[in-house]
């Protein structure tokens, strides 16, 4: 993927600031964005950029796509970078995104921008339940069973204890069909309550 072709200045425009210039090219958004873009343009092609150019670029998904879209891009200039930035007009989306994540605020004025995290990855509230069991004391150190419906073996629960008779700490927690079971480092008494958060399906 290549810049096809630059032009600078138009007839009776030269010097008029801020210059429009147009770049056509095939490459992706991505590749258009990438620090340094424009420098084989400037140490090769000989031309001259300005942070006061606003470029209009044609892009493409792959070199060989019939469907060309065309961007507004400022010029940063970074060391010996040239390179070609996303406009930051108020509500606009910062370039390139991915198919499938969750966008995100990146100022106070509604710019969005790529999170980089995907959607399958955020849990369901459905998916998560926090409670407290019920009394599950009295039956020594355990296995001890707490009913949850929904909760499978593949299940992730968290516990801690939330008060019991004898001072014990959990050493396993397992979650298994609609419950999970703790064990407890001594038998904790009469009385047993846990806290507990159960990520229904695991991610």
């Amino acid at each position: 993927m290549a810049i096809l072709n630059i032009k600078t200045d138009e007839i009776g425009e030269v010097g008029v600031k801020p210059r429009i210039v147009k770049i056509d090219t095939n490459n992706t958004i991505a590749e258009v964005l990438a620090t340094g873009f424009l420098n084989d343009a400037v140490q090769r092609g000989g031309f001259f950029f300005s942070e006061e150019d606003y470029c209009l670029v044609t892009t493409k998904l792959t070199p060989s796509t019939v469907a060309t879209q065309v961007g507004a891009y400022e010029i940063s200039k970074v060391g010996s970078d040239w390179s070609l930035v996303s406009t930051g007009a108020p509500g606009e989306v910062t370039l390139p995104t991915v198919n499938g994540n969750i966008a995100k605020f990146t100022d106070a004025t509604g710019t969005l921008a790529d999170s980089a995290v995907a959607v399958s990855a955020v849990q369901l509230s459905a998916n998560i339940i926090a409670a407290t069991s019920a009394d599950i004391g009295g039956a020594g150190a355990g296995p001890l069973d707490v009913t949850v419906a929904g909760l499978t073996a593949a299940s992730v629960v968290v516990a801690s204890i939330e008060s019991s008779s004898n001072a014990v700490s959990l050493v396993v927690v397992n979650a298994g069909a609609g419950k999970f079971s703790v064990t407890c480092s001594a038998n904790p008494g009469a009385a047993l309550l846990v806290n507990y958060v159960a990520f229904v399906a695991a991610q």
